[in-house]
């Protein structure tokens, strides 16, 4: 990492007074290499003025901790040459002047470099060589050396770099528990992988995370094969378990949710928090117009106590409603088919006939009406849908892709004399709910709109032009409704 900050024993020699350099001619030089031996990078002195640089990610990581020599050096050799084949980045992330270089057992410093030589080579000097001892791990290894000759393709090391690299291993601990000794591909892009780490933790367990995690550790592509793919014959073992959720899309493209984490924020008292690994998503064509997917999550074997498979939490309905007549701007009171399931007070997400969004927020609320509603700012048509203003979503790259999770018939259940039923035929849904025919259901009033197939009209009385109508099923008119 270079140094951008003005050093001590650039400017001591400025510093003094006259007479104290007319009186030791040689303090400001001996000062200057005093500050030079605890300014070096890692030393004392550059830790303390530079820590704020030192625990960022960007400066600690993707650093050259080694390169090879390029031709044999002598004794009193006082030039190094860097290999350019092997090291591409050659003298790149090592200090400017006064670095430590470790070549096999002799360390070494210098007072400058170019780009693929280091010059002015001060050889058989001291300095520490590592920050762990063998007997005394919690001590420093501080060694003098003698100069000697080294052969071509020796390593040198980049002993400036000792502070950065244990400083660097602190964090891996605590960012990518489990791989903070290991060696990654070296053509990895060390401070974005562990930037995102929390994402590919998130997606263990999934084809995409295997295939990060092997191209972070040996830059190789790897092919997740199951034994399923390949039986001929069916086996009553399951390889993929999945818990499946219908949503509808709100904001982005639904397809892009595959191998990302979909998240539910916590609203109110009945929606939790939780995450899973989305696996796969499916689209669903319900009608004209009307599409909606399904979002497969990761519910294989339990990875956790507090997990069910890679699911965190349970995901949850988030109602919505149909707006029964128009809304204008600026009203206070909201008619919908059914406000169940809604809390009290709240806030509605709604769609204004121009296509744009707001947010509406209510204090009190019937079984079909909000009321005390505020901040309408436009007109909602009759038929709108509005929901709880809180969505699943998740991130990709810079965008937040939104969806409403919505309830689903989830099974069949049949009689025990059931008969003929096959693989894909076609039911028919009779009733909502159960059926019933009591005086009490007779009584109620419904807060829909049926409709009947009239079967004939027959003329009761023509003076007042009263006629009865039959129709096909058994009605809820009561007296006085109006058809």
């Amino acid at each position: 990492m270079s140094e951008k900050r003005i050093k001590f024993n650039n400017i001591v020699q400025n510093q003094l007074p006259t007479h104290v350099k007319n009186d030791f001619p040689l303090i400001s030089e001996f000062l200057s290499q005093y500050y030079v031996s605890q300014e070096y990078q890692g030393g004392p002195i550059d830790l303390i003025q530079n820590i704020d640089k030192y625990i960022k990610l960007d400066n600690i990581t993707n650093l050259s901790y080694s390169t090879k020599l390029a031709s044999p050096i002598d004794l009193d050799d006082t030039t190094i040459t860097v290999d350019a084949t092997e090291s591409y980045t050659g003298t790149n992330d090592f200090p400017d002047s006064y670095g430590l270089l470790k070549i096999g057992d002799e360390i070494i410093t210098y007072t400058g470099k170019t780009d693929f030589s280091f010059t002015g080579c001060i050889r058989g000097f001291s300095g520490v060589e590592s920050l762990k001892g063998e007997i005394n791990p919690e001590k420093l290894v501080f060694k003098s050396t003698e100069a000697s000759s080294h052969e071509s393709g020796s390593q040198i090391i980049n002993l400036s770099c000792l502070f950065l690299k244990e400083f660097l291993s602190k964090t891996k601990i605590q960012l990518i528990p489990g791989l903070e000794n290991r060696e990654f591909a070296e053509n990895l892009n060390e401070n974005v992988f562990i930037k995102n780490t929390k994402d590919f933790y998130l997606s263990k367990g999934t084809d995409r995370g295997f295939e990060v995690l092997f191209k972070a550790l040996y830059n190789e592509s790897v092919k997740i094969i199951r034994p399923s793919e390949f039986l001929s014959t069916p086996s009553n073992a399951q390889y993929k378990i999945t818990d499946n959720l219908v949503v509808e899309p709100i904001d982005g493209n639904p397809y892009d949710l595959k191998d990302r984490t979909l998240y539910q924020g916590s609203y109110g008292e009945d929606i939790d928090y939780a995450y899973a690994p989305i696996t796969d998503v499916e689209e669903i064509r319900v009608g004209v117009g009307e599409t909606y997917f399904k979002l497969k999550l990761d519910a294989g074997y339990n990875r956790d106590i507090g997990v069910r498979g890679a699911i965190y939490g349970e995901f949850s309905v988030q109602p919505k409603t149909q707006v029964i007549d128009k809304v204008s701007a600026g009203s206070t009171v909201i008619t919908v088919d059914s406000t169940i399931g809604f809390n009290c007070p709240g806030e509605l997400y709604v769609k204004y006939d121009d296509k744009s969004v707001g947010i509406v927020s209510y204090t009190t609320k019937s079984l079909n009406q909000f009321f005390d509603c505020s901040n309408i700012n436009g007109n909602i048509i009759d038929g709108s849908i509005v929901g709880i203003n809180t969505f699943a979503y998740a991130r990709v790259d810079d965008e937040e892709i939104r969806v409403r999770i919505n309830s689903v018939l989830n099974s069949v259940d049949y009689t025990d004399n059931s008969r003929y039923y096959e693989s894909g035929d076609v039911a028919h849904i009779k009733t909502f709910g159960t059926s019933t025919n009591t005086p009490i259901a007779n009584s109620w009033f419904y807060n829909i709109s049926p409709s009947y197939k009239v079967n004939n009209i027959s003329l009761v009385d023509s003076s007042d032009n009263t006629y009865r109508v039959n129709l096909n099923v058994e009605h809820c008119f009561k007296l006085g409704d109006s058809g």
